[in-house]
């Protein structure tokens, strides 16, 4: 993992080494976490994009070019800008999407830097329910977008910003 390591090191970003081989914690200049892995016995994520795993994810950033260049230049993502209301950002790697940028704006007033993933559920209202249920929030009901019908949410721990999307048809 030594590439994105001394690349993480050029924007003045050290990786902090995990308890495994091939894992680091990072925070970005904006402060926002993840994490680095290299793949070894465990290859990660086997299903994307149904009912109960994960279909998307991306970085909610007070400065969205910022993101955009250092993203950018640590992966090697190829950006495209998405038009329309939100200043958002599909990241690509080969032409394909991955994950994306939002530029918090006053909206996200209070709230730091930070990623958001996203969950596929086939049924988006009782999935919500049964968050509440089980004693998390649902702060960002229900809404339908382009993309699909989404809803943001916290675990019942309080923590993290989790959000869960019916896709469209």
């Amino acid at each position: 993992m030594s590439g994105p390591c001394d690349t993480l090191r050029s924007w003045q970003t050290e990786p902090l080494k995990g308890p495994v081989a091939g894992y680091a914690l990072v925070t970005d200049p904006s402060g926002a976490k993840f994490a680095l892995y290299q793949p070894g016995a465990f290859i990660g994520a086997g299903v994307l994009a149904e009912p109960g795993a994960m279909s998307w994810a991306e970085v909610n950033a007070p400065d969205g070019a910022a993101a955009d260049a250092f993203y950018g230049t640590l992966f090697l993502y190829e950006l495209q800008r998405v038009e329309g209301g939100l200043d958002y950002t599909v990241y690509q790697a080969g032409g394909e999407p991955v994950c994306g940028r939002l530029q918090m704006d006053e909206h996200w007033a209070g709230v730091p830097p930070h990623w958001m993933v996203y969950f596929d559920v086939a049924d988006l209202d009782a999935a919500t329910a049964k968050v509440t249920e089980l004693g998390g929030e649902v702060p960002v009901p229900p809404f339908d977008s382009p993309y699909g019908r989404i809803a943001v949410i916290h675990h019942a721990g309080g923590g993290g910003f989790f959000s869960l999307r019916r896709p469209r048809g």
